[in-house]
């Protein structure tokens, strides 16, 4: 092998890298991040308002909810195109929603007052409609 052939391999080494490099810092798009936290928001809220939640489960996963809308929120610092706070904040609420279903259990599920399940609605309704106009 001469030094030709080396010296190209290694051009074609970069080439390949720096390719790499750029399809994983692309950036997904807003929909694109917030459509998982949407999902599962839809599914706990159904599950909180179904009256039959196993308590623990719920509770993780609210949890789980609520440290993903975090880390989505740290990410925001060094994104180059940054969400919307408004559209994170009633993503917050929904969070904070969850949290207080997650409270209210009597035995091993979850069990909301009237009250809570209507907000649960009402919010997830709200997330809906935002969720397509990004």
């Amino acid at each position: 092998m001469t030094i030709q052939h080396c010296y190209k391999l290694y051009i074609i080494f970069l080439l390949t890298l720096f390719a790499a490099f750029n399809t994983q810092g692309a950036t997904p798009s807003a929909r694109q991040q917030l459509e998982p936290l949407f999902d599962l928001a839809t599914r706990l809220s159904e599950q909180a308002r179904s009256g039959n939640a196993a308590a623990s489960r719920f509770r993780i996963d609210t949890v789980f909810y609520r440290e993903s809308l975090r880390e989505l929120m740290l990410a925001q610092e060094n994104s180059a195109t940054p969400l919307s706070k408004d559209i994170l904040m009633e993503f917050v609420r929904m969070s904070a929603l969850l949290q207080s279903a997650a409270d209210c259990r009597t035995g091993r599920y979850i069990v909301c007052p009237a009250a809570l399940m209507q907000q649960l609605s009402r919010q997830q309704k709200l997330l809906a409609d935002t969720l397509p106009s990004l």
